[in-house]
């Protein structure tokens, strides 16, 4: 009898003890990207493979023109009258992602509207955003306060913002010295 007690209650406990050591659940992880010259595709794509996760890219439903001076142009006024172009589509599904890369060239020292657009018109409470940017010489200015402000019920990290017109050949390289480091686990815990 005493035997059959000690080995119901050790029963007991190694059901409480293999339940209590199961593996965490990896996160779902989205990279999203806006890139006009395909710069920020490019490191999309080297984050993807260092972690996986789905990309999206994110378009504007009346993509921008290839002439730099109207490009420029656009931009500018974007901007200035703080418009958010519409997009192309919409992440669906948005809710089963906890991290999302969100990468965009930086324009005028600051995001593009269409990253502003994406991050309004998507429903992200809750979710760890993780931004990354690639530019041509100037820095990143605003852009990550920017992402911040779009994104007020969200855990916004810094991010990465290393690779620049100079620095272009070596991205991967930069990207994979960044994503060394990342654990998907961790970040969720902020």
């Amino acid at each position: 009898m005493k035997k059959a007690f000690f080995v119901v209650i050790a029963a007991i406990f190694l059901t409480i003890f293999t339940t209590c050591q199961k593996k965490e659940a990896e996160p779902n992880i989205l990279i999203a990207y806006f890139s006009h010259t395909g710069n920020t595709k490019a490191v999309a794509e080297y984050i993807q493979s260092s972690v996986g996760g789905d990309l999206a890219e994110i378009k504007t439903a009346d993509p921008y023109t290839d002439d730099r001076d109207a490009l420029l142009e656009q931009g500018r006024e974007e901007l200035a009258n703080n418009i958010r172009p519409p997009l192309a589509s919409k992440v669906e599904n948005i809710e089963k992602y906890d991290i999302i890369f969100i990468g965009f060239p930086i324009w005028f020292s600051t995001t593009p509207m269409a990253i502003l657009t994406f991050l309004e018109t998507h429903d992200l409470s809750g979710k760890t955003i993780v931004p990354f940017s690639t530019r041509g010489g100037g820095d990143i200015g605003q852009s990550v306060e920017r992402v911040k402000e779009a994104s007020p019920n969200s855990v916004v990290v810094d991010g990465f913002h290393d690779i620049n017109r100079a620095n272009f050949s070596q991205a991967a390289e930069l990207t994979a010295a960044w994503m060394k480091d990342f654990d998907a686990k961790k970040l969720m815990r902020k």
